[in-house]
């Protein structure tokens, strides 16, 4: 757990992290933010590595590389923009999108960039020169997440309008096609760490499992509050839920089950994450705590007081990053 002391405190961002994600070794962090940057930190020192700039709206989301040697950006001014971490050459662009960006991902082989947006499409990219390969465009309402597959061959994207499709990258063949029974808005999904399950978050305050063929596994209720957030757990087995009431609880994603609840935050979780390890989890709410779980046992084990509501959370093997609404960037060792 953590010692409870910040070890260090992040200044630069002029609006709130949007997300945050460590490099695999723990030594760096990247964030995006809402005041139109990403930026690219040294985790030891605190020290500013790289700031992306150039964008003309809030960057929603930046991601690595599988080489970590480019950084992709999305942005609500409708671009995604690849950036080199050396800084010693330009990188080609994608064209943009006709309206805000909600997320960009790259393929497992890293070849490849998939990104979602508001015009109601989804565009597959190629990183090499930045054109345009396919444009997914079935969806008649803002498509809110696109991601690709674990074998990089199969693409899922949601629409504001409670519609999920599964498409086939190379040929934009639609496979499936999921409809929310009551028409409300589908949150996010995952793919299991085998590739065979798709996890979807309903405005109906579901969770339903599907196999890749579309056919329904389980489905657990959350009778209180709509679900905002779900992440999978290191091995691919579990994954953590959380609701607009701030209700969490951890799951078996291979049957359902409800393993335990997690007890404590007053208010919306907006950030959960797993430890490394799996055995512990850490989450951050609207009531500016961010509390550390035994999840073998449901207890909160450890509660961190914030004066702003922390909106990011990001782990690695010895720090914890936390992201406030203010853009203040917080480490804490573990």
């Amino acid at each position: 757990m953590s010692s409870g002391s910040e070890i260090r405190r992040l200044e630069g961002h002029e609006g709130g992290a949007e997300t945050a994600v460590f490099s695999l070794d723990g030594r760096r962090v990247l964030t995006a933010s809402a005041d139109k940057t990403a930026r690219l930190w040294e985790t030891a020192t605190g020290l500013e590595l790289q700031r992306f700039e150039g964008h003309q709206g809030a960057v929603r989301s930046a991601v690595f590389s599988i080489d970590y040697k480019r950084v992709l950006t999305a942005s609500e001014d409708g671009s995604a923009r690849l950036w080199d971490t050396a800084g010693k050459k330009p990188v080609p662009q994608t064209d943009r999108h006709n309206s805000r960006i909600s997320n960009g991902v790259f393929s497992p082989d890293g070849e490849k960039l998939l990104t979602s947006s508001s015009d109601k499409t989804a565009r597959l990219w190629n990183v090499s020169d930045g054109a345009e390969i396919r444009c997914f465009d079935a969806h008649e309402s803002p498509v809110e997440i696109a991601v690709f597959s674990s074998d990089g061959q199969w693409a899922m994207t949601n629409s504001e309008n409670g519609v999920a499709r599964y498409w086939d990258i190379l040929t934009d063949v639609n496979k499936f096609c999921f409809m929310c029974p009551r028409e409300q808005d589908i949150g996010t999904f995952f793919s299991s760490r085998a590739g065979k399950l798709r996890v979807l978050n309903l405005g109906d305050n579901t969770t339903r499992f599907y196999d890749t063929a579309g056919h329904e596994i389980c489905h657990f209720l959350d009778s209180d509050a709509r679900i905002e957030n779900e992440v999978i757990s290191p091995n691919g087995k579990e994954m953590l839920t959380a609701s607009l009431r701030g209700n969490v609880w951890l799951s078996d994603i291979r049957n359902g089950n409800i393993v335990t609840k997690l007890e404590g935050h007053v208010g919306e979780v907006y950030s959960a994450a797993f430890f490394p390890g799996g055995d512990k989890a850490v989450t951050a709410g609207e009531d500016r705590t961010v509390r550390f779980w035994d999840l073998a046992t449901g207890g909160e084990v450890q509660i961190l007081f914030f004066d702003n509501k922390p909106t990011a959370l990001a782990i690695s093997a010895t720090k914890l990053f936390v992201g406030d609404i203010t853009g203040q960037l917080h480490f804490f060792s573990i």
